[in-house]
């Protein structure tokens, strides 16, 4: 049972919700389902507007989630939303865990479970802590005209977690899923120990769950190799090099090219081997068990490993539990490391994963048991800009800019292409963004279909953005449109850590030919900042060489996360180079004239 009030234009999407629930083998079902706009009209009445059954929108996430999605009418300022429901579960193993947080403040948040003695439930309080009331009394309640395990009344432990007043938990950039924050109950099954049965245990270890897995038709079962995996394989090493990574290479590359994501995720194949090869269609697990079979067809050692994507929270590897992932990659063993692949995306060369599957770590599953691994980014995000422009006396640029882009940049810039509607009107948002006016008369993209190559783009414009004149003097801001204009951290306090997700590295170098008939008058001074770990690095300097001006920053960050206690220190980090950046260069008109001297 929830309400919301909605009290600012900023709070309606609150008015579009999603329930999810196990709709396999039907082990959920959602029922008593009630929702309510309350709201008053032009002539000051309250009014009552219901959710409509006929306006439910069942939604498919995977082969064993659905989402059922419902909007409120007539949702606006000064609305109260409220909806209830009950789900009815015979998956006994598995309780959702129960948000007493969010991004907005809550009021009030209570939470009651009505659990069998016998059963033995672990709950832990996770996230930020906040004072929270627990009671428990012992209670008989009676299942009617059903029994179960021979009996049709149960003594049961009533159990309720309170909580009120507790403060939003806003989210700021570079973090992974708000959910592992948030305080809240994480609810497992340990056990059942029932008298007159025989004890069991539910909490199975990591080897459990890896050979549960092993043997289950859409995941371990679709290891098998089959005769047109074979044949397959055969066809694409015949027409390859022969070096490991051209091999590795080539079957990555023909599933990539010959087998779409059906932006689906889950931890097991939607569909048989044939049915994927036939459709050429799957979830991300498919194509991924699909690259482990044919580069195991080929010689090499390669695995499933589950993962939690980064906007599905943490992976613990303390309680085991299957529950937690949502999604399954590859790991091919190098030797002395593994490599990580995930196939689904059409835009990462096979030794990059997408940004999403960066978190932290993952687990392995082989015919012996489970490994945990830590999940590394071979590639960083790195932006190399040089900036020629040439400053007439009337306060006009004219030059051009080069931008090459490795990494996950260069995987963000062919993302934005890819998905461009008008690519010419793209190209020219991205090498005129943060100029107010500009004339570009000239613009090329580069080896945007090599994925293991940089992308490069280049320009040549006009513009008389960053430029002032006053008398004698002009002004100019020497970083143009790159300068980092606002910190991404704004809180003086953060809960949470900064977890950039791969390294960054920005450079970007300006030259300058100066007008004729003026000098540099005032140029920023040099700086180099560098945390006390070294994980982060910022640099800047000018330089004067006759009639030409140069200006270098560099920014540098190493470490991908930041625990809370360092938070100050990136967050000042970040204070500075956006002081830095807003610095300007400032001209002056030489007294000095051309003509005759007496």
């Amino acid at each position: 049972h929830r309400r919301i009030k909605i009290l600012r234009p900023g709070g309606l999407h609150y008015a579009d919700v999603g329930i999810p629930y196990l709709y396999f083998r039907s082990l959920q079902k959602i029922s008593e389902f009630k929702a309510v706009t309350h709201y008053v009209d032009e002539s000051g009445k309250v009014v009552q507007q219901k959710v409509e059954r006929k306006d439910l929108l069942d939604e498919k996430v995977d082969n064993r989630w659905h989402i059922r999605k419902f909007s409120f009418p007539n949702a606006k300022e000064g609305a109260l939303l409220e909806y209830a429901y009950s789900i009815t579960s015979d998956f006994l193993f598995s309780i959702s865990n129960w948000y007493f947080q969010e991004e907005i403040p809550v009021a009030y948040s209570r939470y009651e479970m009505q659990i069998p003695k016998e059963f033995d439930f672990r709950v832990l309080t996770m996230g930020a802590t906040y004072p929270l009331e627990r009671k428990q009394e012992r209670v008989t309640k009676s299942l009617g005209r059903y029994s179960w395990m021979g009996r049709n009344a149960w003594d049961l432990n009533y159990t309720t977690y309170t909580c009120r007043n507790i403060p939003a938990l806003v989210e700021e950039p570079y973090t992974t899923s708000m959910k592992n924050f948030y305080f809240h109950l994480d609810i497992q099954l340990q056990g059942i120990y029932a008298p007159g049965y025989a004890s069991k245990d539910y909490l199975k270890s990591w080897h459990q769950l890896s050979a549960q897995l092993m043997a289950d038709e859409d995941f371990g079962e679709y290891l098998k190799s089959t005769k047109d995996i074979k044949s397959k394989v055969e066809e694409i090493l015949a027409s390859c090099g022969d070096t490991d990574e051209e091999k590795i290479a080539a079957i990555y590359s023909w599933i990539q090219q010959n087998i779409n994501w059906d932006d689906s995720r889950g931890i097991y194949a939607d569909k048989n081997m044939n049915a994927l090869l036939k459709e050429q269609s799957g979830n991300g697990t498919s194509l991924n068990l699909l690259l482990i079979n044919m580069l195991r067809e080929a010689g090499f050692k390669a695995y499933p490993m589950l993962i939690c994507t980064r906007d599905n929270g943490l992976p613990q590897n303390v309680f085991p539990t299957l529950d937690q992932f949502n999604h399954t990659i590859v790991a091919l063993d190098r030797g002395e490391q593994a490599l990580l692949m995930d196939v689904r995306s059409k835009l990462t060369p096979y030794d990059m994963l997408p940004m999403e599957d960066l978190n932290r770590m993952g687990m392995i599953v082989t015919p012996n048991g489970a490994q945990w691994l830590k999940i590394k980014p071979n590639h960083k995000s790195e932006q190399n800009i040089h900036a020629i422009m040439k400053l007439s006396p009337q306060g006009e640029l004219e030059g051009n800019i080069k931008t090459t882009n490795y990494g996950y940049m260069a995987l963000e810039q062919r993302a934005g292409l890819r998905d461009a509607d008008d690519r010419e009107a793209y190209l020219r948002g991205q090498v005129s963004k943060g100029f107010a006016e500009v004339e570009v008369l000239d613009y090329s993209v580069k080896q945007e279909e090599d994925l293991q190559q940089p992308l490069k783009l280049a320009c040549e414009l006009e513009t008389s953005d960053y430029v002032q004149q006053a008398g004698d003097f002009i002004y100019l801001q020497p970083m143009l449109n790159e300068a980092t204009k606002n910190n991404p951290f704004k809180l003086e306090e953060r809960k949470y850590p900064v977890d950039f997700g791969v390294p960054m590295y920005e450079k970007y170098i300006f030259n300058l030919i100066l007008p004729e008939g003026y000098a540099v008058e005032e140029a920023p001074k040099p700086v180099r900042l560098t945390l006390p770990d070294h994980s982060a690095t910022f640099l800047y300097h000018t330089a004067a060489m006759g009639n030409q001006l140069q200006l270098m920053s560099e920014i540098k960050i190493d470490k991908t996360l930041f625990p809370t206690e360092e938070y100050k220190q990136i967050k000042q980090f970040f204070d500075l180079i956006v002081a830095k950046h807003a610095e300007q260069i400032v001209l002056k008109k030489s007294n000095l004239t051309s003509g005759n001297h007496e």
